[in-house]
């Protein structure tokens, strides 16, 4: 009897702590609304940054072509100023080409003369 008796305390003694750990317990657990809720709003989070990498996506494509662009158009730049500069010395050589034959003109009708 004793034996069953202190059995008995003992298992008192074990029970009580598991319902204590128990009331800790659900102390901290989440509600089951409060995770639904809580699911939801990340799920939510989840969309908002799937969308938000989407455009993050098109903007950085974007910025490519429009860096393309402009690594175009300065070597368009480039190329007319390069043109620019040969036309202006084609026009010098060709003007002074001009002046040779008008000074070798005159200096034949001096000859004839």
């Amino acid at each position: 009897r004793e034996e069953a008796s202190a059995v008995v305390e003992r298992m008192g003694r074990v029970v009580q702590r598991l319902q204590a750990e128990n009331a800790a317990l659900q102390k901290k657990t989440v509600s089951n609304v409060e995770h639904v809720r809580l699911t939801k709003e990340a799920k939510a989070h989840k969309a908002r940054a799937a969308a938000l990498q989407i455009e993050l996506d098109a903007a950085a494509a974007k910025a490519a072509a429009a860096r393309s662009e402009i690594e175009r158009a300065g070597k368009y730049c480039r190329e007319r100023d390069e043109a620019r500069r040969a036309l202006k010395a084609e026009e010098a050589r060709s003007e002074a080409l001009g002046q040779r034959l008008s000074d070798e003109a005159q200096a034949r009708a001096a000859a004839e003369e």
